[in-house]
C-alpha cells in the first residue's frame, strides 16, 4: 500500500507541475488574445481532472483492515484453543483479502490516472480542433 502511495504522490507532483506550467501559458496567450489560451485552459482543466481521480481514488484515506486482532477479543475461556485459532485464522484470512482489494483497486485508478496523463497531447489536439474557430 505505501507503494502505492509513493507512486500516487509522485504522479501528482507531475501532474501539478504540468498544470501550473499549462496555467502559465493560458494567462500569457490569453493576455495577448490568441485563441490559443482556450486550448491551454481546456488542457489545464483536464489536468485538474487528473488530479482530482489521483487524490480521490488514490490518496484518500480508506478503511483499511486491521492487520491484528484486539487481544481482548481472544480472550475466551470458555471456547476451544482449536476452534478459536481457527476463527482468527479465517478472520485473518477475511483481511488480507480485504486488503489485497483495496490495493488493486487504488493500482487501477493510478494506471488509470497514469493514462490519462499519457493522453494529454490528444486532448492538446482535439482542443485546438475544437476551438479553432475561436482563434
Amino acid at each position: 500500500m505505501d507503494l502505492i502511495t509513493r507512486e500516487a504522490h509522485t504522479t501528482l507532483t507531475i501532474t501539478l507541475s504540468a498544470l501550473g506550467v499549462t496555467v502559465g501559458y493560458a494567462i500569457k496567450v490569453i493576455e495577448q488574445g490568441s485563441g490559443w489560451g482556450y486550448v491551454a485552459s481546456f488542457t489545464a482543466l483536464y489536468l485538474v481532472a487528473t488530479a482530482f481521480v489521483l487524490v480521490w481514488e488514490c490518496l484518500r484515506v480508506k478503511d483499511f483492515p486491521s492487520v491484528y486482532n484486539d487481544p481482548a477479543n481472544l480472550n475466551r475461556p470458555h471456547m476451544d484453543f482449536d476452534v478459536l485459532r481457527m476463527k482468527e485464522i479465517e478472520n485473518l484470512q477475511a483481511r488480507i483479502e480485504m486488503a489485497q482489494k483495496l490495493i488493486a483497486e487504488k493500482s487501477i485508478w493510478l494506471n488509470r490516472a497514469r493514462v490519462m496523463l499519457l493522453a494529454t497531447p490528444l486532448v492538446v489536439v482535439f482542443a485546438s480542433m475544437l476551438f479553432k474557430p475561436l482563434g
